[in-house]
Parts: structure tokens; C-alpha cells; sequence
């Protein structure tokens, strides 16, 4: 393996355009890592995104097409006219195997990643992380999965390890404190912006309308109307 000096990781971009959620594909017998090997050695190869792939001790069915789009809004696959190729990103963690790397290209798209990090500098339940998620980076999660597969992909970079004779917690390894020292943790406080927006009450004929609406009309939707 080639260490990647700090400095060469991916800069943060804006958090606005940050993916909500984590890199969703098959964990396989050899874990998530060594099943995003697989996908972007089939990418290489070229095969159509319509082709199955098989991922060892997976009984998942996913195409090449949906892994690609499970991975794009993470920046580990880019979408030409062609298809799909790996980010120059992928390229460089293929070819150096620096997991750290993957983990600040990780960090740099995906929300939650870095601050789940940062705050495991205190061992927290995966409840506790969601709960933070919420309240301290504008998440609105009401469900454990998402913390659960970021967790996941954590532990198999060697960043968190799990505690369960400390309560069932996570909590940063060595490797970890190293890590978050050495990037660009996302800000917090998203949710306090939010929340200095002026409400604004509904329209008497919006009210005047679902009142008055059948039952059986109500399940058609008149659309998201922005501010």
C-alpha cells in the first residue's frame, strides 16, 4: 500500500451538494471495501451497466447500472455520454490502496461521514449518532440505517471500532484520532440556519381545499411549491 499524503486528499466541497446518504451496495464475505473493488474492476473492464454482478458470499441482485448509481453521488463513479467511468478519485485509491484516502473521498461528498468521526471522539450508541445527526448537522432521520451503514463502511477503514462491553457504543481508534486531525471536518449548525426562516401561513383557499377534498382524492399530490 502507498500512503497518500494528507495534503493530496480531496478537498471538501460545498456542503449544500453533499449526498445524504452513504455508498448502499452489497457487503459480501469480504466486506464492503473488497466489494467496491469489485464494481469498479468491472467498470474498468467495460462490461454493460445492464450486466449482473456477483458479489462473493452476496445473495443481492445488482446490476452494474445500479451499483454505478449507488456510488455516483459519493464521487466514486462519474457519468460521461459514454456511461460510467471511475472518479479520478477511485483511480487513485485502486491503484494506491490507501484506505485513509477512500475515507477523506468519503467525507468530502457525503454527509455525516466526518461529523460521525469527529463525535465519536465520545463512544455513542448508534442511536446516539442519529440523534446527533439530527440536531447537530440538519439530518432528519428517523431510522438507525443510515447510521448504521456509515458505521459500517467506518469500521472496515479502521476508523471506529465497536465497544459492546462499554453499552454497546462506538468509539474512534488510533487510526481514527489520526484521521479526523488530518481533514476538513463538515460544519455544523445547518438546522439553526434553518430554522431563522420566517414561517409563512397557508392560504385560505389551500386550507379551504384540502378540507374539502374526498377522501379518495387525497392521495393525488399538487406538487412542492418552493418559498
Amino acid at each position: 500500500m502507498v500512503q497518500i499524503d494528507p495534503m493530496e486528499y480531496p478537498k471538501f466541497s460545498d456542503y449544500s451538494s453533499h449526498a445524504q446518504s452513504s455508498p448502499n451496495i452489497p457487503v459480501g464475505s469480504a466486506g464492503m471495501i473488497e466489494s467496491l473493488r469489485t464494481i469498479l474492476d468491472v467498470l474498468k473492464r467495460g462490461q454493460s451497466l445492464d450486466d449482473a454482478i456477483s458479489i462473493e458470499g452476496s445473495t443481492a441482485k445488482l446490476s452494474l447500472g445500479e451499483a454505478c448509481l449507488a456510488l455516483s453521488p459519493c464521487g466514486l463513479v462519474v457519468k460521461t455520454p459514454e456511461g460510467y467511468i471511475p472518479s479520478a478519485e477511485a483511480e487513485r485509491w485502486i491503484d494506491t490502496g490507501d484506505n485513509s484516502y477512500l475515507a477523506a473521498c468519503l467525507a468530502s461528498r457525503c454527509k455525516f461521514f466526518s461529523g460521525m468521526i469527529d463525535a465519536l471522539g465520545t463512544p455513542k450508541t448508534s442511536g446516539e449518532l442519529r440523534l446527533t445527526a439530527n440536531a447537530e448537522y440538519g439530518m432528519s432521520w428517523s431510522k438507525k440505517g443510515e447510521v448504521q451503514r456509515r458505521l459500517k463502511w467506518a469500521r472496515e477503514l479502521g476508523l471506529v471500532e465497536y465497544r459492546e462491553y462499554e453499552g454497546c457504543r462506538y468509539a474512534r481508534t488510533a487510526l481514527g484520532d489520526q484521521w479526523v486531525s488530518q481533514i476538513e471536518v463538515e460544519p455544523k449548525g445547518v438546522l439553526e440556519e434553518s430554522a431563522s426562516l420566517n414561517w409563512v401561513d397557508p392560504s385560505n383557499w389551500a386550507v379551504e381545499l384540502a378540507l374539502n377534498a374526498k377522501q379518495s382524492d387525497r392521495s393525488d399530490s399538487i406538487g412542492f411549491f418552493a418559498g
